[in-house]
């Protein structure tokens, strides 16, 4: 529904930071030079002739510049790439279901669920959040200071498109709480407002 793109501008929102874009056509490899993205992958921030392209990269990154939404300490920022590898598990699953192939899907299918609970269990299990003593309770993973890691996994749960209807059966109740969070955040909030396709409720 919403590439990784969508995550840059989700956390753009929340840093309050403004920024233009430019859309590539599909396929947007015939557009786009080695020199532009090595890899050929969208997206690319440019910020002043310099080119950002791996969007978990560019976002720690850019959390590291502002001094906020990355973590402060180095638990705080070990235990935020966790679940970062956990979101890099699941782009790369979603990602291949794109062309619609049943082979893909049903990969994706029977992967999801293990991705969603590994979500779930490093916002709740009180063992895994011993890394970071004296948090303070919250809806995001680092408790009260949403994180660029909080925007990645609302992402992942509004592009599987799914779990809404597991979140009103009560599963995944700190994911519930998390994405309620996110959504109710400052520029992003208003961001929603203009693009109500994107609410998960």
């Amino acid at each position: 529904r919403y590439g990784r793109g969508e995550l840059i501008r989700l956390f753009l929102h929340a840093a309050s930071i403004p920024y233009t874009d430019r859309f590539y056509a599909w396929p947007w490899e015939e557009s786009l030079d080695f020199e532009f993205s090595p890899t050929h992958v969208l997206p690319v921030v440019v910020i002043d002739g310099v080119n950002y392209t791996s969007h978990v990269g560019s976002l720690r990154y850019f959390a590291r510049k502002l001094g906020r939404m990355g973590g402060e300490t180095a638990e705080e920022v070990y235990f935020l790439e966790q679940v970062d590898d956990v979101y890099l598990d699941w782009v790369g699953k979603w990602a291949t279901t794109v062309s619609k192939d049943p082979a893909a899907i049903k990969a994706y299918e029977a992967k999801k669920p293990v991705l969603f609970r590994a979500f779930e269990e490093y916002l709740s299990n009180a063992n895994l959040r011993k890394v970071i003593p004296n948090i303070k309770p919250g809806p995001f993973y680092l408790g009260t200071e949403m994180t660029y890691s909080d925007i990645a996994v609302y992402h992942a749960v509004h592009n599987d498109g799914s779990l809404w209807s597991l979140f009103k059966e009560g599963q995944y109740p700190h994911l519930k709480a998390l994405c309620t969070a996110i959504e109710e955040a400052p520029g992003i909030m208003e961001y929603l407002t203009e693009k109500k396709d994107m609410h998960l409720h």
